[in-house]
């Protein structure tokens, strides 16, 4: 925890451990957490989010899910939304999938956070490719698949973006608020917790803004 190195299965360990020293209670264990990781380290992960805020128009969009609904952006106006752009043949992508997973589960009580994954630049039956995938690994997430664009490429909304980000690369997590996009980072460090508390560190700055 001091490297902010855990995976999901430390983290459920490390929890029991607290609990068995606790007589089973989880109070003050989100505090105990924050203790065991150096101020140094703190510091140095929001310098990183204040870096990467930004302010780029969104397009409104209506995507698909997987349950062929349609998701329409312009719907997000009250809440702070975290999309992940991502695809099945791209390795640092899935490898991210446990730290996003960890980010799932820790708002999946708030009403005004929502959390979507949306599958991008893949070819075939990239529904069936994104769906299989994410139920079979087990996770539980709120897939949407990008639009086809007028060539056949399957990257309308990532595209849209793309000039603003002046790259094309995924993963590439993206924060919106208000109908505009407020963070984008690209890339994955390799630790589910360093993920977790990265975006969630962003999607709570963005809360406590008037």
């Amino acid at each position: 925890m001091s490297a902010n190195a855990l995976t999901p299965k430390m983290l459920t360990k490390l929890k029991e451990i607290y609990r068995n020293e606790h007589n089973g209670k989880e109070d003050g264990y989100q505090q105990y957490l924050s203790d065991l990781m150096p101020e140094a380290k703190k510091t140095e992960m929001k310098a990183h989010v204040l870096a990467n805020m930004v302010n780029y128009p969104l397009v409104p969009f209506s995507l698909e899910n997987a349950d062929g609904k349609l998701v329409n952006s312009k719907d997000w106006a009250n809440q702070i939304v975290v999309l992940d752009f991502w695809a099945t043949w791209c390795r640092p992508c899935i490898e991210a999938f446990p730290g996003m997973q960890l980010l799932v589960d820790q708002y999946a009580k708030d009403p005004r956070v929502g959390i979507y994954m949306i599958g991008t630049m893949q070819q075939g039956d990239y529904k069936s490719k994104s769906e299989n995938y994410v139920r079979q690994q087990g996770f539980k997430f709120n897939l949407l698949h990008d639009a086809v664009g007028p060539k056949g490429e399957q990257d309308l909304v990532f595209k849209s973006l793309v000039p603003f980000f002046k790259s094309s690369a995924i993963p590439r997590k993206v924060i919106i608020k208000d109908g505009i996009v407020r963070y984008s980072s690209e890339g994955y460090s390799g630790s589910p917790s360093e993920l977790r508390d990265e975006i969630s560190m962003a999607v709570e700055i963005l809360k406590s803004e008037k």
